[in-house]
């Protein structure tokens, strides 16, 4: 039998991750704020991914990421 995935933390700047995390997003007027996203999962043939970029990661990691929208290619 194969042991369930299992989010062992989710932290963002270092701190446990609420269910809802409000985030101000970029104005272009001011300097780009950035956060520090950290994860650790377990669980047997198991994928983390971060979407939408940059995709497949590995299951314990961080990832700093701008605080910015982007537009997207499709219409």
């Amino acid at each position: 039998m194969l042991r369930p995935p299992e989010i062992v933390f989710l932290r963002i700047d270092g701190k446990p991750a609420p269910a809802n995390y409000p985030v101000e997003i970029h104005n272009p007027k001011k300097p780009a704020k950035h956060l520090t996203i950290g994860w650790q999962v377990t669980g047997e043939k198991l994928n983390a991914e971060s979407l939408p970029a940059p995709g497949t990661v590995s299951l314990s990691s961080a990832s700093k990421r701008p605080t910015r929208l982007e537009r997207s290619s499709a219409r």
